[in-house]
This record gives C-alpha cells, structure tokens and sequence, in this order.
C-alpha cells in the first residue's frame, strides 16, 4: 500500500509541476512525472528506513513529496541550462 502512495504523489507532484512550469509538450509532462516519481520513491523509502509499511507515516510523506519537488525541480534547472 505505502509503494503505491509514493508512486501515486511522485506522478502527482510531477503533473503538477509540469502544469505550473507550463511544460505543453507531451514529453516534458512525462518527463516530470517520472522525474517527481523516482524523488518520491529514493527519499520516502529512505525515510522510511526501506520498509514499505514505514511509507504510511506522515514524516514517509512529506519526505517524498518533499522529493519529488526537488526532482522536478533539478529537471527544470537541467533543461534551463542545456536550453542556453
């Protein structure tokens, strides 16, 4: 249960983002849910220390919201710098 809820927040915080970055292509939308997945997934299952019911915590879920941001975000600043 707790491996589907950081996947489900990782590809939600990624279409959302892609929806505030305004990424229209849909390419850069998967990109960022994928992106916002593998955040949510590396940071909430080290949070919670690898167990998978240890991702039902509150602390599991911010981490991996926290994550997937971070994620989006390095994307966003890659594609800035390849862009210039």
């Amino acid at each position: 249960m707790a491996l589907i809820l950081l996947t489900l927040i990782g590809c939600l915080a990624g279409w959302f983002a892609s929806i505030v970055m305004r990424s229209e292509e849909g390419r850069l939308i998967l990109q960022d849910m994928g992106a916002g997945l593998v955040g949510s997934l590396a940071v909430g299952l080290v949070a919670s220390n690898f167990t998978l019911l240890g991702g039902l915590r509150l602390a599991s879920i911010v981490a991996a919201l926290a994550g997937a941001t971070i994620a989006v975000a390095a994307l966003y600043f890659y594609r800035m710098r390849k862009a210039q």
